[in-house]
């Protein structure tokens, strides 16, 4: 069972806010106001995607032995004014709200010759890694989550 002391995640969040968070929104080149500090994923959500990775790595290398994770990648939400173009059809179920604001998207990793690397579980040209000329393609990722702020942060401790 994962654990972490309740007074260290109290820490760790405040010196997030008190450090990064300041930083982007009082930056003097690029400032984002109301910059969000948490994204909520469902349970399902989660564990969908796990789903989706497992049973594509069980499909394109069976009875794979390389360890198998999620790299969190810290991500901000294009200009809204992007949304609806072709290349952003994945936004259509994100508010505008969240245009430049902070998010993650989770990708999936496989270990292989001790280097952990990205990849997409449902391609197996990416399981060394991704190709370079795999642009405008899609792969396995989540990212579709709610942002504090803009969502109400009620509910929140941290």
């Amino acid at each position: 069972m994962s654990k972490l002391q309740f007074n260290l995640i109290k820490e760790m969040t405040a010196n997030y806010r008190k450090n990064q968070l300041v930083s982007i929104e009082k930056s003097s080149t690029n400032p984002i106001k109301n910059d969000a500090h948490s994204i909520w994923l469902s349970i399902e959500t989660i564990k969908s995607l796990i789903t989706d990775i497992e049973k594509n790595v069980a499909i394109n290398k069976p009875g794979n032995t390389s360890p198998i994770g999620l790299r969190f990648y810290y991500a901000a939400y294009p200009d809204k004014t992007k949304w609806g173009k072709p290349g952003y059809e994945d936004l259509t179920t994100v508010p505008t709200s969240y245009a430049k604001l902070h998010t993650l998207i989770a990708v999936p990793t496989i270990a292989v010759s001790g280097v952990t690397r990205d990849f997409n579980p449902s391609d197996p040209t990416t399981y060394q890694g991704f190709p370079t000329n795999y642009a405008g393609k899609t792969t396995i990722a989540e990212n579709h989550g709610q942002l504090f702020p803009p969502e109400n942060p009620n509910g929140e401790t941290f």
